[in-house]
């Protein structure tokens, strides 16, 4: 949360996760810092199956868990007071940044959507590169 959040006030939020197999305490914190000191409270969160997060088998990667963990990470912040839940955006890079992508699509929930060099892989460039 913001240092000078008022009482009573709320404040716009960022939902933040990294890219594939990254975890909370890369890169990410300098980002949510600048956020944070320009405003915004800002969550920043592990995948499941990743980092302090729950689920096994650890280090799994399901595309559509991982939306849903956003969703989830989305509906938790949305429940806290001194949030505004009318004005959350969601950051991601690198494979995070092509999940958000998608979540913006969707998710009504969502107003800005931010994607650091987006890793949204193409099903026919796969194919093409693995006969």
């Amino acid at each position: 949360m913001p240092d000078d959040l008022k009482p009573g006030s709320k404040a716009p939020v960022i939902v933040m996760a990294n890219g594939f197999t990254g975890v909370k305490e890369q890169v990410l914190p300098d980002f949510a810092t600048r956020f944070v000191n320009a405003g915004f409270a800002t969550l920043v969160f592990d995948y499941r199956y990743f980092g302090d997060s729950e689920g096994e088998p650890r280090s799994q990667n399901f595309p559509l868990e991982l939306v849903e963990d956003y969703r989830n990470a989305i509906t938790w912040v949305s429940d806290q007071p001194e949030v505004d839940s009318q004005r959350i955006g969601i950051w991601g890079t690198s494979y995070g940044g092509g999940l958000v992508l998608y979540m913006g699509t969707y998710d009504i929930r969502v107003k800005a959507v931010v994607s650091q060099v987006p890793y949204s892989p193409n099903p026919e460039q796969r194919r093409a590169r693995n006969p």
